[in-house]
């Protein structure tokens, strides 16, 4: 848990206000209140961060596939010219 320092550093001021820090049981409700929703904002980030990163072996896959016809679209090819009976 943020110590009262931190806690006092990076929460929005009506959870610190001075009410709230001389009532100790309602300080540690902020406190807690607090935490939880930094816990929350921080899974929600880091479920993200592994949902780009668990499509990547995807993504590079597609890359692989979109790079292979390139290749094959870049081949100059000869044209087909109707032949002529001699």
């Amino acid at each position: 848990m943020y110590s009262i320092e931190q806690f006092i550093e990076l929460s929005p001021s009506e959870a610190h206000s001075e009410d709230v820090l001389s009532n100790e049981h309602q300080l540690t409700l902020n406190r807690l209140g607090f935490e939880l929703v930094e816990r929350q904002r921080f899974d929600e980030s880091l479920s993200a961060t592994i949902g780009l990163t668990l499509n990547f072996p995807d993504l590079t896959e597609r890359s692989k596939n979109l790079h292979k016809r390139r290749k094959n679209y870049s081949k100059p090819q000869s044209p087909k010219w109707p032949q002529q009976k001699v």
